[in-house]
């Protein structure tokens, strides 16, 4: 086809272009510095040694200028050991003007304006060169590996800042927003809300108000107070809703938290606030955000279509267990191994912070 020929004349002259430039630089563009040195390092050879190279020479030359001669008798003998019957045109050194001899003369031409314009096409190849290095498998993978090197720079910087507070707000964004996805997904909705009567109604108030004092806390002391008010509610709400033990249980924990709180805290440095606005408001977005997804969790197990297994529990502590209080029934004996695990881990914790306060009075 006719651009199947445009592309061989472009290849062939550009050969021809690369072939001048190798031989003209050879023998007639050496330096006068680099000629000295070639002179004194290369020595010329004997004679001998160019009857190889000239023998060749010579009988291509006469090959070529004689090779009808050579070819009328070889041609058809090869023809016919293969099975052709077809007329060959035999080999001639001059076949006339046609289009392959024109083909012949524009590709040496172009090839020679080529070379003449190189230092042009030099340029213009380093600049190809360059966009393809920057667009091609290498730069592609140069700008795939720069951007993955600055996403791990993004990564550390922003997640590996050696601050506590900030881990446990990542952590706390990703549980987050996990729940948050798994809630969306699988929970029943419009929620049915609890009905609140005046005695829920005060009590949300009451640990809301001692929340929001917690917030606005300037001293420790205020603080761990306050948190342990809020604990002295929740056992409000146990003893309300016939949960003695619970209550009980809830009371002691509280205050034994909030003393020993108060020991820890008893030797640090002055209460300072280091965090700013951007901060607080952050964490302020992740606690309203883990208490609403709590809560919409509570409202989804208020809903469940199984029967609950507290009934289990209610029916059988008695019968299986012989234990009229329930919750007792259930600590010590179904979840017997449960608890303890929990006794333990809390007598280890005790006897840590027993150690700790006496190597402090030592």
């Amino acid at each position: 086809s006719t651009w199947f020929t445009v592309l061989l004349i472009i290849t062939n002259a550009l050969t021809v272009a690369a072939a001048i430039i190798v031989g003209y630089g050879i023998f007639f563009q050496r330096k006068e510095k680099e000629a000295i040195q070639l002179k004194a390092e290369v020595k010329e050879t004997q004679f001998q040694m160019y009857f190889g190279p000239c023998i060749l020479a010579i009988s291509s030359l006469f090959c070529g200028v004689f090779v009808y001669s050579f070819s009328k008798n070889l041609i058809p003998s090869a023809i016919s050991s293969i099975g052709l019957t077809e007329k060959v045109s035999a080999l001639k050194l001059w076949h006339g003007f046609n289009f392959i001899l024109l083909a012949s003369l524009i590709t040496l031409l172009l090839g020679f304006l080529l070379w003449v314009k190189r230092s042009f096409f030099l340029n213009w190849g380093k600049a190809w060169v360059n966009f393809v290095q920057r667009v091609g498998p290498t730069g592609l993978y140069d700008l795939a590996l720069e951007g993955l090197l600055k996403i791990a720079r993004w990564i550390t910087r922003v997640f590996q800042h050696g601050y506590l507070r900030n881990y446990l707000a990542t952590i706390i964004s990703f549980a987050l927003l996990m729940l948050g996805l798994a809630l969306f997904k699988h929970s029943q909705w419009p929620i049915k809300l609890f009905q609140f009567n005046v005695l829920n109604l005060l009590f949300v108030v009451l640990v809301l108000v001692l929340v929001a004092r917690m917030v606005v806390a300037r001293s420790r002391l205020n603080l761990l107070v306050h948190m342990g008010c809020i604990g002295l509610s929740i056992t409000l709400i146990f003893a309300v809703y016939s949960a003695p033990d619970l209550a009980l249980t809830q009371a002691l924990i509280e205050i034994l938290t909030v003393l020993l709180f108060v020991l820890a805290v008893y030797r640090l440095p002055k209460f300072r606030s280091f965090s700013s606005w951007k901060s607080k408001l952050r964490d302020a977005l992740l606690a309203v955000g883990m208490g609403t997804v709590f809560v919409i969790m509570l409202m989804q197990t208020a809903h469940q279509s199984q029967e609950p297994i507290s009934e289990y529990f209610a029916k059988n502590s008695y019968l299986e267990a012989f234990g009229k209080n329930v919750v007792n029934v259930i600590l010590v004996d179904f979840r017997a191994f449960d608890t303890l695990g929990e006794i333990t881990v809390v007598a280890m914790a005790g006897m840590g912070i027993f150690a700790l306060l006496k190597k402090a009075t030592k």
